[in-house]
């Protein structure tokens, strides 16, 4: 159940997330076209190149950069505090978290646990500690 929900919010946060991103400019909607008619540029085919790059910055450049921002930023970690404030921390594994109390647990190795291991290192003990780890 849990994995189908998280694929199916994938899914949809890709779609959303290519859908804005080709859906950014106004490449082929019409109302490029008429702005950059309207310039003073005497040159059709700088002006031509300038359309071309807007398109380009802006669906490659720009939506790169934020999407590489948002991955970074660690937006995902839950900011305490009451109410909606602490909203992130409501959901999913931060409030198992949050809310399970954790209990210590010892485990007792099963093999030679020598004293020389733990501090205080004497001169003697980290001479046959190298000699061991070699």
């Amino acid at each position: 159940m849990v994995g189908a929900a998280a694929g199916i919010t994938f899914k949809t946060m890709v779609t959303k997330g290519i859908g804005r991103g080709v859906f950014s400019n106004e490449a082929g909607l019409g109302s490029a076209a008429i702005a950059h008619a309207a310039t003073s540029e005497t040159k059709p085919v700088k002006q031509g190149i300038y359309g071309v790059l807007e398109v380009f910055l802006d669906t490659i450049v720009i939506c790169t950069l934020t999407a590489l921002v948002l991955l970074i930023s660690g937006v995902d970690l839950p900011f305490g505090g009451v109410g909606a404030s602490g909203f992130g921390a409501y959901h999913g594994k931060w409030s198992f978290d949050t809310f399970t109390h954790y209990k210590a647990v010892m485990v007792k190795a099963d093999w030679l646990d020598l004293p020389m291991r733990y501090p205080p290192n004497l001169d003697r003990n980290l001479g046959l500690l190298r000699l061991i780890s070699k």
